[in-house]
């Protein structure tokens, strides 16, 4: 795995952390009954995220370049698959750290009222305060949560459309471009 690969896997580990995080938000907004902050908190997030899928593309789209013209196919799919983990990585992630983000989103909408500004918040995480509240706020999901949760009455058309929805945007990308280094060759691209 190149230098690229490796920018473009922590950069999909951090797009499908922010992506599983943003749900930790929805929560905190719904709790908090502020959900137009929480809305403006979550789309500093989503603008995160779309900024880092910016350079991911392109930095992609060059590794895979780079080996049609030197004609090495063999670890082209490799690649992909790690890649692919990483997006699974990070949304595992994500879901452990669902219940400490949701507390600390819950605290950052709160202190809205405060401060009134989204910068002077994320400052205040480097501060000792700051750092005693995400200590404060670090747990992992309760087993009760898992446990008690009804499937029966679960929208399931609803959970279907994500789970499809959020499959076809992580491997879009990567299937176009493993399409493309799978039916090009070296002759194709000079």
């Amino acid at each position: 795995m190149n230098t690229q690969v490796k920018v473009v896997f922590v950069l999909t580990f951090v797009i499908h952390l922010i992506s599983t995080l943003s749900f930790a938000l929805r929560i905190a907004g719904v709790r908090t009954r502020r959900i137009a902050v929480s809305f403006a908190v979550f789309n500093i997030l989503v603008l995160v995220s779309r900024t880092e899928n910016t350079f991911q593309g392109p930095l992609l789209a060059k590794h895979v370049e780079r080996n049609i013209i030197d004609g090495v196919f063999a670890h082209i799919e490799s690649d992909f698959r790690w890649l692919l983990f990483s997006a699974s990585l990070g949304t595992a992630v994500g879901l452990v750290l669902i219940p400490t983000f949701q507390r600390l989103f819950a605290s950052a909408i709160d202190s809205m009222e405060s401060y009134r500004s989204l910068p002077r918040i994320f400052l205040r995480v480097f501060s000792i305060a700051g750092w005693r509240e995400i200590r404060d706020a670090a747990s992992f999901p309760a087993k009760e949560n898992i446990t008690h949760l009804s499937w029966h009455q679960a929208p399931r058309g609803i959970l279907v459309f994500q789970a499809v929805a959020t499959s076809l945007l992580t491997v879009g990308v990567f299937a176009s471009l493993c399409w493309i280094s799978k039916t090009r060759t070296a002759s194709d691209c000079q």
